[in-house]
């Protein structure tokens, strides 16, 4: 739920395939939220969200996130004050409980300090960090064959390049080998296996910034689904797929 008082909540959503589903459940919990959709680049959404927000932080919820039952959009205590606060997401496909696709509390002035030409913007943000243990959202990513390959390969892209960094669990393997029996699984898997390839041979070049290019990812990935490869895996994976 939303108390009254509570920080604005903007939803950012551009073509995922559940994005009205995933809006109309977190009006459930957030009856005020305001909603950001078809702004063409993150950095351009982020910026559209200031426009559209009152309070001086405000929670974001990419447009592909489930909120999962008893979480309540409430500003965590001002003695734990940090700039932005991240809740971990679920992975619907290989499980993992992460921060790809968070749900955050930030304020004006770190959405403003985000390097545009950053390969994870996120993480590009100058402020103070709370990683909050407790599982927030599902991102559900994996509406779609592209979507699905497309998070796979950004995600172990930034891993593998040394952007992101999780020395508790070999997070790059884990989305290269897990999660082929779910839907579009095995387009995830495949996503992975091509961005961890990628992150490492072009690590610390402008190349890596390709993974933010929208239009880059589809046209890579509609040359992968020519492939009589890929086929295969997407068939297998429409068989299998939950």
């Amino acid at each position: 739920m939303q108390g009254e008082g509570s920080p604005d909540v903007v939803f950012l959503s551009y073509e995922e395939a559940n994005a009205e589903e995933n809006f109309a459940r977190l009006l459930e919990f957030a009856p005020r939220a305001k909603r950001v959709h078809g702004v063409e680049g993150i950095f351009h959404a982020y910026r559209q969200a200031l426009s559209r927000v009152s309070t001086p932080r405000f929670f974001v919820v990419d447009g592909d996130n489930w909120i999962l039952d008893g979480f309540v959009f409430r500003a965590p205590p001002q003695r734990e004050a940090a700039e932005v606060y991240l809740w971990r997401a679920r992975n619907p496909v290989n499980g993992l409980e992460l921060f790809n696709g968070a749900l955050k509390l930030v304020t004006r002035d770190a959405i403003l300090s985000m390097d545009k030409d950053a390969v994870d913007l996120s993480n590009s943000m100058k402020a103070t960090r709370r990683l909050v243990n407790r599982v927030a959202t599902e991102t559900r990513f994996n509406t779609t064959p592209f979507l699905a390959w497309r998070c796979g390969f950004r995600e172990c892209a930034k891993f593998a390049s040394g952007v992101l960094r999780n020395p508790s669990v070999p997070v790059v393997q884990i989305w290269q080998t897990v999660g082929a029996e779910t839907r579009n699984g095995k387009w995830c898997m495949l996503g992975a296996r091509m961005g961890g390839e990628y992150g490492r041979r072009f690590a610390g070049t402008n190349k890596l910034r390709f993974i933010n290019d929208m239009a880059w990812m589809k046209n890579a990935f509609e040359k992968v689904e020519r492939s009589s490869k890929a086929i295969e895996l997407a068939m297998a994976s429409k068989s299998g797929a939950k």
